[in-house]
């Protein structure tokens, strides 16, 4: 079994192509949206797959729990059921919260754009959470994407497969006390 020292790496990379890779879907979510059916909770699981080599591959079970237009929260649990990462989003600010290190950053929508370098709007994360914008003919998301990790650049792969999706059903969130917390910048986030 890997250490968490060794795979901290990919989930912090994890987050950040999540986050870039939810602008891929716009236009195909957009659309999607019109026609979807109402629903006022959903929540998805899966797994995350990234591999930021092509010899290597990274797989971490995620879950989405939506409140629709209110709430999106992506819990990364590479091991056993426990909470490494999680990404908070409302429709003013996105939440990162790295549970190992007891650090968070909390960033708006503009800041996340100019961070990134890409536009992203709260429907553009709701859209990949709930599958959305699933690209592939099986119902997964796969997106491409260069993420900075330390002084060099990676090439990651991003392979989201939704393997339950239930919805209307109840949530069961647990908030986090960020008191116990220290706040960081972005960099400092996402830097090894």
């Amino acid at each position: 079994m890997k250490s968490a020292s060794h795979i901290y790496p990919l989930f912090i990379a994890l987050c950040a192509v999540l986050l870039c890779a939810s602008c891929a879907g716009t236009r195909r979510t957009a659309r999607q949206t019109r026609n979807a059916p109402t629903w006022h909770t959903m929540e998805t699981q899966g797994v995350a797959t990234l591999s930021p080599e092509q010899d290597k591959e990274y797989k971490a079970n995620y879950r989405a729990q939506v409140v629709n237009d209110s709430l999106v929260v992506v819990s990364v649990m590479p091991v056993l059921g426990i909470e490494l990462m999680r990404l908070e989003a409302t429709p003013d600010d996105i939440l990162l919260i790295d549970k190992l290190n007891h650090r968070y950053c909390r960033l708006t929508y503009k800041e996340t754009a100019e961070f990134f370098g890409t536009k992203l709007t709260y429907n553009h994360l709701q859209g990949l959470a709930t599958g959305q914008s699933a690209k592939e003919k099986d119902g997964s998301f796969h997106y491409d994407y260069t993420v900075r990790m330390g002084k060099r650049y990676h090439l990651v792969c991003l392979r989201l497969t939704y393997a339950s999706v239930k919805k209307d059903t109840p949530l069961r969130i647990s908030t986090i006390d960020l008191k116990r917390y220290t706040q960081v910048t972005p960099q400092a986030l996402l830097t090894l």
